[in-house]
């Protein structure tokens, strides 16, 4: 038996879902688990970042925009033969595409209304449930067991590729001996869940006058090529703009080498999280209990705006982002290096 798995969009969500994924490897081999996911994210769930013992089939389709993309999707995955499909996607269009490729038996859940094309289907969770737990309940389904929540997602990075990584950072500039932190300032959602970046600015400056050993690694996608660089010309030999030097993968096993990961609420923050890094993440327009981990390792600082939690890409007053200070930053970076271990 052969199950399709339709993978989260995003980074963060993709990360969410390893509790579901690894629910499902133990139950299904790895051959007959078949990832549908963006092509941008086909590097999270083969080698060098996954084992290559642990690997499934991956087929990277792009975002199902019209009725051509989910025709032409759906032709790719009838070549899997899946006899069975499960969506962490809710879209009309991802359900559509399993049904024309054949695929009868498909659980996800109820929304956008395309009840008619799933055969197990979910009520969507209460609000306060984690995205986590809404994941591992799908898998659940599927399996016909019941869903374990409470569990976070853990990224076990094979070492020889963190050793591989280590060496590139080395190589564009970060110091061999000195500790690293990594800052991820920009988000794929828009500005609305992003801090200012003169703030961010602020705080590299008092990072690398304070610790004048670190180096500080500057995180995001090519597109946020240009603002990292500016953040990275504050404190030139201590700042490394990372937006196009690393590919996706590599930068998972980077964030498992920093000492620390200062971040909004981004993928790049789930990343860290589940590779073990102690985060300091900034929260505004989203709610931090429905995302983030039980695990102590994130610090998270939210202000609890009036208008929060919200959907907004873009925000004109900003309030929940700038009403966060340099200083109550600074205070959860300190405390965080104070408690870790060989800090100096």
């Amino acid at each position: 038996m052969t199950l399709a798995v339709r993978t989260p969009n995003w980074i963060g969500d993709c990360v969410m879902a390893r509790p579901a994924l690894r629910l499902l490897e133990s139950h299904y081999a790895a051959h007959d688990l078949i990832l549908i996911t963006r092509p941008y994210l086909v590097e999270l769930f083969t080698p060098p970042l996954v084992s290559h013992d642990l690997s499934h089939p991956v087929i990277g389709l792009p975002l199902s925009r019209g009725w051509r993309e989910v025709v032409s999707g759906s032709r790719r995955l009838k070549d899997c033969n899946a006899e069975r499909g499960l969506l962490f996607t809710n879209s009309m269009s991802s359900a559509l595409m399993f049904r024309l490729a054949g695929i009868r038996h498909l659980t996800g859940y109820r929304r956008d209304g395309r009840d008619l094309f799933l055969s197990k289907k979910l009520d969507w969770p209460r609000q306060e449930w984690r995205q986590v737990d809404a994941y591992n309940d799908l898998a659940a389904a599927e399996l016909g067991t019941h869903g374990d929540h409470g569990v976070d997602p853990d990224w076990p990075v094979p070492e020889p590729f963190r050793d591989q990584v280590r060496r590139r950072l080395v190589h564009l500039g970060a110091r061999e001996e000195a500790p690293w932190i990594g800052i991820s300032p920009c988000t794929a959602h828009g500005s609305a869940k992003e801090w200012p970046h003169a703030r961010f600015l602020q705080l590299i400056q008092i990072l690398t006058a304070e610790y004048s050993r670190l180096s500080v690694l500057l995180f995001g996608s090519p597109a946020d090529h240009d603002r990292l660089e500016a953040l990275a010309a504050t404190a030139p030999g201590c700042s490394i703009n990372l937006g196009r030097n690393l590919s996706l993968a590599e930068s998972v096993a980077a964030a498992s080498l920093c000492r620390l990961f200062i971040t909004n609420d981004s993928g790049m923050m789930h990343v860290a999280d589940a590779v073990h890094t102690p985060v300091v993440a900034l929260f505004g327009p989203t709610d931090p209990r429905r995302v983030v981990s039980n695990s102590r390792s994130v610090r998270v600082i939210h202000h609890h705006a009036s208008c929060a939690p919200c959907k907004r890409r873009d925000c004109k007053d900003h309030h929940c982002m700038r009403s966060i200070s340099v200083r109550e930053v600074w205070e959860a970076v300190t405390s965080r290096l104070d408690e870790a271990e060989g800090w100096e």
